[in-house]
């Protein structure tokens, strides 16, 4: 029967024609060997039927299931054509994953969040152009480069457990810290998804540079740190001024009323000389509690100004040292103040000045015993400005305490704060006053060593004038 030879030549011609096809579409040359493999049937057929007619003049009889002696070559082509089939639907599902793969990577680099896929071990197997934007690097380098080098801080142990969590659960969140080649380290809030391929799974892995967002919740802290301090101050204020103004108020009144009942007889006694001189003491003791509220108030606002003048510091430590001398005594405690013959003017506020000198003795004598010594100097600074140094050897100041001694209403502490009155405003005061002068204030201190406060003034306020002996021999 012919059948199975039109079967076997139909059959390589097809696969032939399929396999050509699909060589020129694919350009593999796994269909160049399937097309050459059912030319060589075909070929086989015709040849084989060619000399069986030459030699007998007939074709070939049905002796193999009625298919002849074509039937192993047809057997050769339907292989043939399987193969064709199914290397076919392989390679076009590879390309389809292949084009699926390169239109997400093109999606990916049009995104404006950094992506990244790595591998198990840590390996980069693509980034996006974002990526090489917020890194400073190319996308050849960033590929050759590791999760371990992108995130210096990330470890490998860690990178390990949190691959482990990522097989599990599909996707994590995590925050890394990301390094440019300029050092410069930056927080970012990466979520990684398990992505699975044909030949391995990776991690994408989509990175957030949220350093923004950590500034601004570290200022909020330290907002916060401020509000708390704030409150703090606002607590400690009224407790202390709540004291420090009752007491001289009832002394007022308790001595008004005494003089108001007559007491001690008639308005003429001298007893009544006493009281008013209480009442005296009390209000002018209330009246710089108030002040010093006020200025504090003033200078935190910027609205403190300076009323300067040519000041002689002679002058002031000798008004300060007439104010103090008296108590001093009585307390046993020895108080010295030297200022220089030749000590050039300051261009100052006397007022602020002078009360810088007060309230800074204040505090020495306050916290300095029986037996101690205070001091008071003025010294040129080498660098042409002045210090003015108040030193004592009292009870000192706690380490913890130096850092905000000076926060207005502070008390260095509470044993102490019993034993002495004051409102806390001395210091704060005495840093503002100073600041308005363009100077600094340094204090020095160790506990049960004394206290050094130095007040160092800036060169402009230092007036000097020419020798007049210079003079005569210039001219």
């Amino acid at each position: 029967m012919m059948i199975g030879l039109f079967l076997a030549i139909a059959t390589s011609l097809f696969a032939v024609g399929g396999a050509i096809v699909l060589l020129w579409r694919y350009h593999d040359w796994r269909f160049g060997f399937l097309a050459a493999l059912c030319l060589f049937a075909s070929a086989w057929v015709l040849t084989a039927q060619v000399s069986h007619l030459i030699a007998f003049g007939e074709v070939w009889s049905p002796n193999w299931s009625g298919f002849g002696r074509a039937y192993p070559a047809m057997v050769l082509s339907l292989l043939a054509l399987c193969s064709v089939f199914f290397l076919e639907r392989a390679i076009s599902g590879r390309i389809k994953a292949a084009e699926a793969m390169q239109m997400a990577q093109l999606s990916l680099d049009g995104a404006n969040i950094p992506v990244f896929w790595f591998t198990s071990d840590g390996g980069t197997r693509y980034v996006n152009e974002a990526a090489c934007r917020s890194l400073g690097r190319d996308r050849s380098r960033l590929q050759s480069m590791s999760i371990f080098d992108v995130a210096p801080l990330y470890s490998a142990r860690a990178w390990a457990e949190d691959w482990g969590s990522l097989k599990a659960d599909g996707s994590i969140s995590l925050e890394l810290h990301f390094s440019t080649d300029e050092g410069h380290v930056f927080p970012v809030d990466a979520t990684a998804f398990r992505v699975a391929t044909q030949t391995e799974e990776l991690a994408c892995v989509f990175a957030r540079d949220i350093s923004e967002r950590k500034q601004a919740e570290a200022d909020l802290r330290i907002a916060m740190s401020k509000v708390q301090a704030a409150d703090r101050a606002k607590s400690e204020f009224l407790s202390t001024m709540s004291h420090e103004l009752r007491t001289p108020l009832n002394a007022i009144m308790g001595f008004a009323e005494i003089m108001e009942l007559e007491m001690f007889g008639p308005l003429g006694s001298e007893r009544y000389v006493a009281c008013a001189g209480d009442i005296q003491s009390s209000a002018r003791h209330l009246l710089g509690i108030i002040n010093g509220v006020l200025d504090l108030s003033k200078a935190e606002a910027g609205r403190m100004s300076l009323d300067e003048e040519e000041v002689a510091m002679g002058e002031i430590f000798d008004q300060c040292l007439r104010l103090f001398r008296e108590k001093a005594a009585l307390q046993g405690v020895t108080l010295t103040m030297a200022c220089e013959p030749d000590f050039p003017a300051l261009l100052a506020d006397s007022r602020l000045l002078r009360q810088i000198i007060i309230n800074l003795v204040s505090n020495a004598l306050k916290f300095t015993p029986a037996g101690g010594t205070i001091s008071v100097t003025s010294q040129l600074d080498p660098t042409n400005g002045c210090t003015l140094v108040v030193e004592d050897t009292g009870c000192g100041i706690p380490a913890e305490n130096l850092a905000n001694i000076t926060e207005p209403f502070v008390q260095i502490e509470n044993a102490l704060t019993r034993r002495h009155e004051g409102t806390g405003l001395g210091l704060s005061l005495v840093k503002k006053y100073t600041e308005l002068h363009g100077g600094e204030l340094v204090i020095e201190s160790a506990l049960d060593q004394g206290t050094k406060i130095s007040v160092h003034l800036p060169p402009e306020r230092v007036i000097r004038r020419a020798d007049p002996s210079s003079a005569r021999e210039s001219a």
